[in-house]
């Protein structure tokens, strides 16, 4: 948790980027990204100095100037006008020259938009005074800057507790995340595998055709200090992406709603259902780059679970009939808010090697309690479901024989079939119905008739009102 001053010195930066004319904030992110990608050419997260990449001089529209100029620490003791034509000339450019080197894609539309000297002198010493920004520090701005876009790139921290509780990566494993935004499920898998004593023995790759938040989640992986992550600038859903049959494990959190265009998206993606939805789209492609035995955790919106169209259907039956599909986790409404406040479920899954693998029952089960408010604000409050459902997932097989009045129970294949496959919680629960309590039938009898009674005599008395007119 963050010390009050901190938040403070956090929210003058803020302000100072809400008044710099910068516009939306992912657009101040990117900026704040692109000098903090420049500061961690010189020096890591930790301190400690990158090896020397600084040529002895650079040239650009016609005029040398020595390479140690680039780094942070020289620059950032010039006067302020020849620091920022450093920055804005050479720094910047050199900074997206290396970065260009390792993903040729990640730095597209990269841009300095920073105007004017005093207004970048004052964010500099802003970012001296918080060090680079620490790990936390980053997130917090995430999150203000990212709620005030609308755009959904933070997974919640019990989402992740949730998801790597229930897939427990492992050192060994082949780790993906093609719809990455900021990585911290993969950093969140990595840090599992460190604390089995073993470094991750493949890198955890993530995916995204943002640019924006390329630059942004290498600026906040430097800020975590880890080397186990790469990020790559591309779409996962088109044929950029060449990736197939390779990944033992999948933690994605994809779009819960979107459009393509179907020449857009990779043909073998098209094979068992033609679909412009990305929120169909995606958990398909996960099945293709799954290997055989792999395992899925992704998120994903009510309509995957129950829509009724032919491509809702055909994705639902695949994945029931032609592989494993192991839970359906229902988390509440409001988990992912500021971003956005609707409803989503769990589902894991795995690629079958042949046959017997296939789905023989379906744990479903209801998460209701996360540890925090389910509002913006993401203060602790209440209790937090997420360990025992992690326990429960992992002993499923016990719940065969439960009713399912409760908030988990097991459903067979067959029932799915019969329901057209719809994974959606409500479907199977059983609501108990309370036991009648009824009066005796002789007494209801009696006050029956004495309510007729009452009601001819009232008759009889309009009668002899009507008889006299």
């Amino acid at each position: 948790m963050l010390e009050k001053t901190r938040m403070e010195e956090l929210d003058d930066l803020i302000h100072l980027l809400e008044g710099s004319g910068l516009g939306r904030g992912m657009e101040m992110l990117d900026q704040i990204a692109c000098l903090l990608l420049i500061r961690d050419l010189e020096r890591k997260a930790d301190g400690t100095l990158c090896g020397d990449i600084f040529p002895e001089e650079i040239s650009a529209g016609g005029r040398r100037v020595p390479g140690a100029h680039l780094r942070w620490s020289v620059f950032r003791m010039f006067p302020e006008e020849e620091q920022y034509r450093t920055v804005r000339d050479w720094a910047f450019p050199f900074m997206k020259g290396i970065l260009e080197s390792r993903d040729p894609s990640c730095m597209r539309g990269a841009v300095f938009k920073i105007a004017g000297p005093a207004l970048l002198a004052r964010i500099l010493g802003l970012l001296d005074e918080l060090e680079g920004l620490t790990k936390e520090s980053f997130e917090y701005l995430l999150e203000k800057l990212c709620a005030g876009s609308g755009l959904c790139a933070r997974v919640p921290a019990p989402v992740v507790q949730l998801m790597t509780g229930l897939i427990r990566p492992g050192p060994e494993d082949s780790i993906c995340d093609p719809a990455c935004r900021i990585p911290e499920l993969l950093l969140a898998a990595a840090e599992q595998c460190e604390k089995e004593g073993k470094r991750p023995a493949h890198i955890l790759r993530g995916y995204d055709m943002d640019p924006v938040l390329i630059r942004v989640g290498n600026a906040y992986l430097n800020r975590c200090g880890t080397a186990a992550v790469s990020l790559s600038c591309l779409d996962s859903l088109s044929e950029q992406n060449t990736d197939r049959s390779c990944c033992s494990l999948i933690l994605s959190v994809p779009p819960f709603r979107g459009m393509t265009d179907y020449d857009m998206v990779s043909p073998d993606l098209q094979k068992g259902f033609r679909s412009k939805r990305t929120e169909l789209l995606f958990p398909e492609l996960f099945l293709r780059m799954l290997r055989p035995g792999g395992r899925c955790a992704c998120l994903v919106s009510p309509d995957v679970l129950s829509g009724s169209s032919r491509s809702h259907r055909a994705l639902r039956k695949e994945i029931v009939e032609e592989n494993r599909l192991e839970a359906v986790i229902g988390l509440p409404a409001g988990v992912f808010l500021p971003f956005t406040g609707i409803r989503t479920a769990l589902l894991v899954f795995s690629r079958c090697r042949d046959v017997s693998d296939r789905t023989d029952f379906v744990w479903f089960c209801e998460l209701e309690a996360v540890g925090m408010s389910l509002d913006g604000r993401r203060t602790p409050a209440g209790e937090n479901g997420i360990p025992a459902v992690i326990r429960k997932f992992h002993c499923r097989e016990q719940e065969e024989d439960r009713d399912r009045s409760g908030k988990s129970f097991l459903v067979d294949r067959e029932e799915l079939a019969a329901n057209g496959y719809d994974l959606s919680f409500g479907r199977y629960r059983e609501s108990p119905v309370p036991p009648a309590d009824y009066e005796e039938a002789e007494k209801l009898l009696a006050e029956l008739k004495q309510m007729e009674k009452k009601v001819s005599a009232q008759i009889r008395k309009l009668e002899k009102m009507l008889g006299k007119q």
